[in-house]
């Protein structure tokens, strides 16, 4: 599984913060699930101040985030949302 996966889907005006998922399946620990997910939005946070309303994004985080350092997730983040 790749690191994470991006999917646009439209939402409504009000959300405009992304998605994002972490399974249990991934990581059974809640602590280590909030970890990635406060990792993932400080990488998003200036990626999504400019961003078009009724389009949203939801992230799905995979196995491997965890071990990988923050400066190459945010690489990864990045590229990914250029696409």
């Amino acid at each position: 599984m790749p690191l994470l996966v991006v999917k646009k889907q439209p939402f409504s005006q009000k959300r405009k913060k992304p998605i994002i998922i972490v399974s249990k399946k991934i990581l059974k620990k809640a602590s280590q699930r909030n970890l990635l997910k406060r990792r993932m939005r400080a990488i998003l946070t200036p990626l999504f101040k400019k961003r078009e309303h009724g389009q949203g994004y939801k992230i799905i985080l995979g196995r491997d985030v965890l071990k990988t350092p923050f400066k190459e997730l945010k690489k990864t983040t990045e590229e990914s949302f250029k696409k």
